[in-house]
């Protein structure tokens, strides 16, 4: 087990990367990577950071904060503790470094370039101001197998992280689902304020198994997705917990894009392959074609329909049309 920090240094909008093409033998070669290195005997994480910094890339590392903690655990290079900082201040110009070429990019460009896959999940969060965290990310060899954020599971598509919901994401969460359009086709109300938002994540989003939809490229949250395992009118979601209902909400900006496509594929997988549901089910209101096209698409298979379910928070009635999926079909279709 070996020890290591790693640092983001930024500035006026921009990172500080190092692109490993220079170092014969490295298993980094060609990827573009924060400022790092293992520890020394004696130092603690902030020590290490703080000469490997200057090491590398001549700066004098100022104001910086202790971001989180990434486990990696490797079938080939074993298991690594990395401790993971920013720096917002610093002294000195950028020199040469040995390992590769030091580069300015833009943190909006920075998903476009060569990276391991686990890196885009910490880079998402060390993009936004989020609490600490612990992150574990399983390789075998390039691949990552799995993610999992403060103990909780994290799925990943080609454009999309799937994580839990900070309270931190109460301002993006008001500005999606403060939209009619979005919380009328739920079923829900609007959302008021950042403050009813946040209420919101700390008491429904935070359930098992809801996860924010967030694109690479950004930081913030766009949409829902997640299993529910509780009945409700018109689902028999049985005793043995292996069933469950599948909801989804994305923001009206993002419709047409294929999102809440690609974060369906993802979820069902985990449901089917990694929580061994099954059965899934899932519900869309008379009249949203979008949420049919989408249910049918991935093999939902009609069930029944309940007429003038009443929506106590909307206070109207509606006709809601119930699919399911078993996990035989499912199985099938992905062969």
């Amino acid at each position: 087990m070996r020890e290591t920090s790693l640092c983001y240094i930024e500035h006026n909008g921009k990172v500080l990367l190092l692109h490993r093409n220079k170092k014969a033998n490295d298993p980094n070669e060609g990827k573009w990577i924060g400022i790092g290195g293992k520890f020394e005997e004696g130092e603690s994480p902030e020590e290490c950071m703080k000469r490997e910094v200057l090491e590398e890339t001549g700066l004098t590392a100022g104001k910086y904060q202790y971001r989180g903690i990434v486990t990696f655990v490797s079938d080939i290079d074993g298991t690594e503790y990395m401790h993971l900082f920013t720096v917002q201040k610093f002294a000195g110009e950028v020199r040469e470094c040995a390992e590769g070429e030091l580069a300015w990019i833009d943190w909006s460009k920075f998903v476009e370039l060569p990276q391991w896959e686990g890196d885009k999940i910490f880079i998402s969060l060390i993009m936004k101001t989020c609490p600490f965290f612990s992150l574990k990310l399983v390789y075998s060899g390039d691949r990552l197998m799995s993610a999992v954020l403060d103990g909780r599971p994290v799925l990943v598509s080609d454009r999309l992280i799937l994580r839990y919901w900070f309270t931190e994401d109460a301002e993006a969460l008001y500005h999606y689902a403060g939209d009619p359009e979005v919380g009328s086709a739920a079923g829900w109300l609007v959302q008021k304020s950042v403050d009813e938002s946040r209420d919101i994540i700390r008491s429904v989003l935070s359930e098992k198994e809801t996860y924010a939809i967030v694109p690479k490229n950004t930081p913030d949250p766009v949409g829902m997705i997640g299993f529910s395992f509780e009945s409700r009118r018109g689902l028999d979601l049985g005793s043995d917990g292996r069933s469950a209902e599948l909801s989804y909400w994305l923001g009206r900006s993002f419709w047409g894009m294929g999102y809440t496509s690609e974060a369906a594929a993802v979820i069902l997988h985990h449901g089917f392959c990694e929580l061994d549901l099954n059965m899934i089910w899932c519900g869309y209101y008379e009249g949203n074609e979008r949420s049919r096209r989408l249910q049918e698409k991935f093999g939902f298979r009609y069930n029944h329909t309940i007429k003038d379910m009443e929506l106590p928070l909307l206070r109207e009635t509606r006709t809601e049309n119930f699919m399911y999926l078993t996990k035989e079909a499912y199985l099938q279709s992905i062969k």
